[in-house]
């Protein structure tokens, strides 16, 4: 009998194990226990009763990307036969095949096709030559860079999805003021700058720096008014918070006598969600500080917080009310 085998044998075995060329050996006994067969048993029984129509095979699923990927390339090879096919066209096919890569966790191939769009659409951008389709090349132009340094951050390259998210702030600033609306109104359009930092934060040697921080926060005025659109603003600031609290780092210029901490954003992105300035934000409910921690998901962050529990005051339910629950509903949505 095989006693390497699963299951081979139960109960008490004997077994001689003799020394190569020597005459000795050793008799000994084991026992091998039953092996608990019922999860075994189980998965059988459920695989017993699937039928055909239910059965899922993992490479279905990689068929249907296979299928979708060749629908696209089948695209892209009847446009090149195909007289006014608009550039935007071509460019978001290249941007679909991308996408289907990223998901496939294919990095490399989702770089060369995010590449392949922006060559189609990055002149039309550079001249002008959109027409009224300049503002939606804009937009797709920002998704697709934006994606395609994140590839490059998925594939360990962030010296490269650095200069992606630098070419891409250059040309923001540069349509920023023509294109007002576009700029006050899009709540992607500022991601750019936070990228850079958070690859900054990984290429640099000393990581993020007090420069890093004033020159982003300049780029952000310049491109964006954040009372035209005070979501975007607290977006924004709510972001550089979540840098500075995970980072576990204040910056201090000594000589200016300024500052950049994790409160010091948290507390103007919630100032700008109640369209309200920084100064006048001081609560004293005690209601109304436990929504602000809650919006911002950390304990006894915010200096009003500090002053109800060092002044002790009794929460007054009169009081405060319409700006607790104002805090409490906006938070829900865009501090999730």
């Amino acid at each position: 009998m095989d006693y390497a085998k699963p299951f081979a044998k139960v109960g008490k075995a004997t077994f001689t194990v003799t020394l190569k060329d020597t005459e000795y050996s050793k008799t000994f006994e084991v026992s091998v226990k039953a092996a608990d067969k019922t999860a075994l048993n189980n998965a059988i029984a459920a695989a017993e009763k699937l039928t055909e129509d239910k059965y899922e095979s993992g490479w279905d699923a990689l068929d249907e990307m296979q299928n979708i990927k060749n629908h696209y390339m089948r695209l892209l090879k009847y446009n090149e036969h195909e007289q006014g096919v608009k550039q935007y066209s071509q460019a978001s096919i290249h941007h679909s095949l991308g996408d289907t890569y990223i998901q496939e966790e294919n990095y490399s191939d989702a770089i060369r096709e995010y590449e392949k769009s922006m060559e189609y659409v990055m002149p039309v951008i550079k001249k002008q030559e959109g027409g009224i389709q300049q503002l939606n090349y804009i937009s797709f132009l920002n998704r697709t860079m934006l994606k395609l340094g994140l590839a490059h951050e998925k594939r360990k390259t962030d010296n490269s999805a650095f200069i992606v998210y630098e070419e891409l702030i250059l040309l923001l600033k540069r349509f920023a003021p023509t294109y007002r609306t576009l700029f006050d109104n899009m709540r992607t359009l500022h991601l750019a700058l936070v990228a850079r930092l958070y690859t900054l934060e990984k290429i640099d040697t000393t990581g993020i720096r007090y420069a890093h921080l004033t020159e982003t926060c300049k780029n952000f005025h310049n491109m964006f008014n954040p009372y035209s659109n005070f979501l975007v603003a607290a977006d924004f600031y709510r972001k550089l918070g979540d840098i500075l609290f995970y980072k576990n780092q204040a910056y201090d210029n000594f000589f200016q006598k300024h500052r950049y901490s994790t409160e010091i954003f948290y507390n103007k992105s919630l100032s700008l969600i109640l369209k309200a300035n920084c100064s006048s934000f001081h609560c004293t409910d005690g209601r109304c500080v436990y929504f602000c921690n809650k919006a911002l998901n950390i304990k006894n962050r915010l200096s009003a917080s500090r002053n109800v529990n060092k002044q002790k005051i009794t929460p007054k339910p009169d009081k405060c009310t319409t700006k607790g629950k104002l805090i409490k509903k906006q938070s829900e949505i865009y501090f999730s």
